[in-house]
């Protein structure tokens, strides 16, 4: 025989109302006498239902059970704990035995199966990685990539709190069920941030001479370019204009001066490429930084010694398509006038 041991501590009987509580109660065991050695009756359960008991032989006694009728597997074990102060233990079709020196305390305790998904609210997509755990006890588990999860528990834990969390989203406390738990959680509304040339920082700690304007700038307003529509929207910025070409893309300049007879422009790079800006549709632009101090030809050597524009476009939404049309109309005349000034 396997040996199967379970120290429990509990006292009562609780009734069981997940899946595996309802085989017991749905396994009917037929007597034909009302008193039998206990492991004669083991062998009749076993017999007649698909449950397996699991026990040491040589720590059980062949003690007569008294008072049996046909019933129900999980009102017979009931009884034969009464009268024994055996503990059992049901996970699927097996179930365990611990045999007990003293008849009191008597417990059959069931595993219950929980599960569910974790889901997030405002996109609907589901959330992997999230840890889902039982403050009470040290239970816990992790969802999957499709934000599905499930663990065995003691049936007395239904109905206790269950907390979930996730890194972005705000924690949510839950009660045990055992029908399946579809939790929607929400996620934190992030910091203002700053593309700088390591990455990203929160404004709130950014130090160093760096300036950054929105997409918003660009809106409803006639430009045909970002260069135009940048000018005077970031200080030190200047902006030399080439020639009247709409198209005609300017020179980004910092700050002023910058060498002794050779001159300097900003490096611009966009999504972290070098380009040119005049290509980019404003509407396509989400934000754009100004990294005026010198230091930033530590991370972009030599072309960086005057300053980098760093230009980031907007990404693309799943599941959302947006159309926007957006037209302006201009005429440029030049009037020829005579010396007199007609």
């Amino acid at each position: 025989m396997i040996i199967c041991l379970t120290v429990c501590c509990m006292s009562g009987l609780a009734r069981a109302n997940d899946t595996n509580a309802q085989q017991l109660n749905k396994t009917m065991i037929s007597l034909k006498q009302s008193e039998m050695d206990l492991l004669d009756l083991f062998h009749l359960v076993q017999d007649q239902s698909e449950f397996r008991f699991h026990f040491n032989s040589s720590e059980l006694e062949n003690s007569p059970v008294s008072n049996l009728e046909s019933t129900d597997l999980e009102t017979l074990l009931y009884e034969i704990a009464r009268q024994t102060g055996h503990s059992f233990k049901q996970v699927n079709e097996s179930i365990g035995v611990k045999i007990s020196a003293k008849k009191s305390d008597p417990v059959v305790e069931v595993k219950v199966k929980i599960f569910g998904k974790i889901i997030d609210i405002e996109t609907n997509e589901p959330v992997f990685g999230a840890s889902i755990y039982i403050p009470s006890t040290s239970q816990g588990v992790v969802a999957d990539l499709d934000g599905k999860w499930d663990f065995e528990v003691d049936e007395n834990l239904i109905g206790q709190e269950i907390k979930i969390s996730s890194l972005g989203y705000f924690q949510l406390t839950e009660v045990i069920r055992s029908d399946e738990m579809v939790i929607y959680l929400k996620p934190m509304e992030l910091e203002e941030v700053v593309v700088v040339g390591y990455g990203t920082q929160k404004k709130l700690n950014l130090t160093g001479a760096v300036d950054q304007v929105s997409g918003e700038v660009f809106e409803n307003r006639p430009v045909s370019n970002i260069a135009q529509g940048l000018q005077g929207a970031i200080p030190n910025l200047n902006l030399v204009i080439q020639d009247g070409k709409p198209t005609q893309s300017p020179t980004f300049n910092i700050r002023g001066a910058t060498s002794i007879g050779q001159g300097g422009n900003a490096l611009v790079l966009i999504d972290g490429v070098e380009g040119d800006p005049s290509l980019i549709n404003p509407a396509d632009v989400e934000n754009v930084s100004v990294l005026k101090d010198a230091a930033a030809a530590s991370i972009y050597g030599a072309r960086g010694a005057f300053g980098v524009v760093l230009i980031t476009t907007k990404s693309p939404k799943r599941d959302q398509f947006t159309v926007s049309y957006n037209a302006n109309f201009s005429l440029k005349t030049t009037n020829h006038c005579s010396r007199f000034g007609f």
